[in-house]
């Protein structure tokens, strides 16, 4: 093997260019999200900016073949804003007016952390070949406001009557605990301050999603395989909410069936609703895009990933029948990923990584790919609840919908 030509200006060039190209990442993704937040937040104040918001995605669908439901939740159609695109709770107004049908916040935390350090976004359309940007690693660590601004974020946007349930769009609040806590010395406490995590948010919730699966918080993704550990957290939860709310339970697929198996064993004992999949840290997936020594776990529109969702989505509904919001390169990469969700068992679905592609668009956008899939379909059933599952052994989750 040649070796390189190493000399004092090359080096000093390489370092230069590795240091602007950081910087480069770090403003090209989460300076700019900032703004756009910071946009969605002001256009969304008023009927004329959220009348435009409407116009930038295409327009209003209103279809009732769409409608679905997760939990005791009705939704008008099937596809959300994930969790972790908003943290602080800032923009569901402008979300709602973009087509969203139901919205995830945060994740929010008891005490806010900053999260790892930047750059914590990498996609790869420039930095690491030319593969575009609906796939993504990321190391966020879950930077998170405290409480306290996510409740009042959420409680302004909730004084409009436009967003949370019955009448408007249902908002679900995500809750994490501190990086500290997954300490060995804290972890035995982990129950009970997402108990009062899970009470401070809660006025302001429709339902509680539990974000308890992140690579990037140390020992946090592995702990999930202790059962008896997940069953305590989601029993804390479950008793922090009031009565008739829903939690959600945001699980990954890099721990195989057997953590699969834990999921679907909460499904059957505390009648939660799954999220299926998170980001996945598996070295073979990111090494197709030479980010194998990066920090942080890859999603969006990489085929290997979105199967890795259908397949952990149809798993747990073939051993449950439960409420399933799938999530997992919706919108991007193959295109019929929306409708190979819903098929293997999804009743909802949320997108995060597709919004960098397709913008203002991608909740409508994602709605017409799945509309388009209905008109294939027979007269009676062409609609949305009759396809949920129907590609699996279980079968159609409403077989006699209408």
């Amino acid at each position: 093997m040649e070796s390189p030509d190493i000399t004092l200006m090359r080096e000093s060039a390489r370092h230069v260019s590795q240091g602007l190209s950081e910087v480069g990442d770090i403003w090209r993704h989460e300076a700019l999200k900032k703004a756009v937040e910071l946009g969605l937040s002001v256009v969304q104040q008023s009927a004329l900016g959220r009348w435009a918001l409407e116009q930038a995605s295409g327009g209003t669908i209103d279809d009732e073949r769409l409608a679905t439901s997760i939990g005791s939740l009705e939704l008008a159609g099937p596809i959300g804003l994930a969790p972790g695109w908003d943290k602080p709770g800032k923009t569901l107004l402008a979300w709602d007016a973009m087509g969203a049908r139901h919205a995830t916040a945060g994740a929010v935390n008891l005490w806010g952390q900053p999260g790892k350090r930047m750059p914590r976004l990498v996609t790869f359309d420039t930095r690491l070949g030319d593969h575009g940007t609906d796939k993504s690693v990321n190391s966020f660590g879950f930077s998170s406001v405290r409480w306290e601004k996510a409740v009042y974020n959420l409680k302004k946007q909730r004084e409009t009557g436009l967003i949370g349930a019955p009448n408007g769009m249902p908002v679900i609040v995500q809750v994490t605990m501190n990086k500290e806590m997954y300490e060995t010395e804290n972890v035995h406490q982990i129950a009970h301050w997402l108990g009062q995590t899970v009470k401070k948010v809660a006025p302001v919730a429709d339902a509680i999603s539990l974000g308890l699966s992140s690579f990037n918080t140390d020992n946090m993704r592995n702990a999930q395989d202790d059962p008896d550990f997940v069953r305590r957290n989601v029993e804390a939860a479950k008793n922090a909410v009031p009565e008739g709310m829903d939690i959600i339970y945001k699980g990954d697929a890099d721990g195989g069936e057997k953590r699969l198996d834990i999921y679907s064993g909460l499904v059957n004992e505390f009648d939660i609703i799954m999220e299926l999949i998170n980001s996945t840290g598996m070295p073979r997936l990111k090494a197709k895009y030479g980010a194998e020594d990066l920090p942080g776990a890859l999603a969006g529109g990489d085929t290997e990933f979105q199967q890795m969702a259908e397949d952990a989505v149809r798993y747990v509904y073939e051993a449950t029948g439960g409420d399933i919001i799938g999530v997992g390169g919706v919108g991007v990469g193959r295109s019929d990923q929306a409708v190979r969700l819903i098929r293997a068992g999804a009743s909802a679905l949320s997108v995060n990584t597709g919004i960098r592609s397709r913008k203002a668009k991608i909740m409508t956008s994602t709605e017409r790919d799945l509309i388009a899939h209905l008109d294939t379909l027979p007269p009676g059933q062409d609609n949305l609840r009759q396809i949920i599952g129907a590609d699996t052994k279980r079968g159609p989750k409403y077989s006699g919908a209408a």
